[in-house]
């Protein structure tokens, strides 16, 4: 994979115009290409589920503090978005 990367980053260099030549180097494109995969696998592993932490179960007095700050969304010109019912509602399940 790390081949293939690097030579099409070489065929396809003229896509580059404000990277000088001496940039497309062998060393320097390994070098570069370590260390790219090497931070995205690095915050794949890091990477968790956004939301409400599923490690406790909320009760009815959580739920409803959260409501009373967020609102019930029927109020006039305020209330829940979108994201906000989903985290209510995966609150509740």
């Amino acid at each position: 994979m790390k081949r293939i990367v690097i030579e099409h980053i070489v065929s396809h260099r003229y896509a580059y115009p404000e990277i000088p030549e001496t940039e497309f180097t062998g060393d320097r494109l390994d070098h570069s290409y370590e260390q790219s995969f090497n931070n995205w696998k690095a915050k794949f592993h890091k990477k968790k589920p956004s939301g409400i932490k599923k490690t406790k179960a909320i009760g009815s007095r959580e739920l409803q503090k959260i409501l009373d700050v967020v609102g019930t969304g029927r109020e006039k010109g305020g209330g829940l978005t979108g994201s906000q019912m989903h985290e209510v509602d995966s609150a509740r399940a």
